[in-house]
């Protein structure tokens, strides 16, 4: 579970996960959205209030970096502000979080912060070491290699090797400052096995 939080690549919500945010900001109950909508049944058996709420609300923080990816800050603070709910409100919510959905996946920037891409945790770590955009991020990485993470607290290999495969994956997307091709995938093959992600 702690492997998936780190994944770093925020995307788009499923129709699913719209269909949430939507039923949230028009009123329903939240333990009435997630035991509709969020109910794992090989795993949840029902949904306490608290807990509709905080995978909502998960939801929501998603939704909010979805729309500041996409260089729309006020629709982020509309959701952000998610638990005023007046019947203007609610219609305004609706009506952007309509013209979200219909938003392709955004790609990474070079001024973008590494907040709108990588999970709060993994976040943190990276601007505690002054890396808080994604051409610090890739500044370091080319510079220093395929060990650039060894410079980083608390950055270990596992987490390395996924911002670097990500960072490979962005590499037409941010241009001239992508990472070089030198700065290679920690674990390509190991014991005969492909890592995919």
């Amino acid at each position: 579970m702690a492997q998936e939080l780190e994944k770093l690549a925020a995307t788009k919500l499923t129709r699913t996960e719209f269909a949430v945010v939507r039923a949230y900001a028009q009123g329903m109950r939240p333990v009435d959205i997630a035991n509709r909508y969020l109910l794992d049944s090989d795993v949840d058996e029902g949904l306490s209030e608290p807990e509709a709420i905080r995978r909502i609300l998960l939801l929501r923080d998603r939704l909010v970096q979805f729309a500041l990816q996409h260089n729309q800050p006020e629709i982020a603070a509309m959701f952000e502000a998610l638990r005023a709910r007046s019947d203007v409100g609610m219609t305004r919510r609706v009506d952007a979080l309509s013209s979200l959905e219909q938003l392709g996946q955004g790609y990474p920037q070079a001024q973008h912060e590494v907040s709108l891409w990588f999970k709060p945790s993994l976040a943190r770590r990276l601007k505690a070491a002054n890396l808080r955009q994604i051409s610090d991020l890739t500044a370091l990485a080319n510079q220093r290699g395929s060990s650039w993470w060894r410079t980083v607290p608390r950055i270990g290999a596992q987490s390395a090797e996924i911002i670097t495969n990500w960072l490979m994956r962005q590499r037409q997307p941010l241009g001239e400052v992508a990472i070089r091709a030198y700065v290679l995938p920690l674990r390509r093959k190991h014991s005969g096995r492909r890592y995919c992600r």
